[in-house]
């Protein structure tokens, strides 16, 4: 999860944030810093180099995402939330918001017993693995 996510930092949304005084990165972490540590860990050619968000946006749909069998995941102290769809999309793509104290950022945070959202993708999940297998055999 974590380097799929830095992969699309590095090369997609740009989304690369250093620290600063009272942030929650250390304050020393410059974007110079986190450039150099895309280009180690994927190569100087896979680096972005205008970050151009418009155009993944464009890509992928923006606020409207384009797509199918994508299922969106919330969690309700997460502050990046109000950055993600509020509701389904469609069948093929389901919204599920998990809510407690605590339920942070890519379900940090989120006790054990609470796996409503996780049962919804797991789901989601072996019904389109199933169909994909089914139109192989066919």
């Amino acid at each position: 999860m974590a380097r799929s996510w830095r992969w699309q930092k590095c090369t997609e949304l740009a989304y690369l944030q250093g620290g600063y005084k009272g942030s929650l990165r250390h304050e020393g972490l410059s974007l110079d810093d986190l450039v150099a540590q895309c280009k180690h860990v994927f190569g100087d050619e896979v680096i972005a180099p205008d970050c151009n968000t418009a155009r993944t946006n464009t890509f992928f749909g923006g606020a409207t995402p384009t797509g199918s069998k994508i299922v969106f995941l919330d969690y309700s102290d997460d502050p990046w939330n109000q950055a993600s769809v509020q509701h389904a999309l469609g069948p093929e793509m389901p919204y599920c918001m998990t809510t407690c104290d605590g339920c942070g950022h890519c379900g940090a945070g989120v006790p054990k017993n609470l796996t409503h959202c996780t049962d919804v993708e797991a789901s989601y999940v072996a019904k389109w693995l199933k169909e994909a297998q089914d139109r192989l055999n066919h």
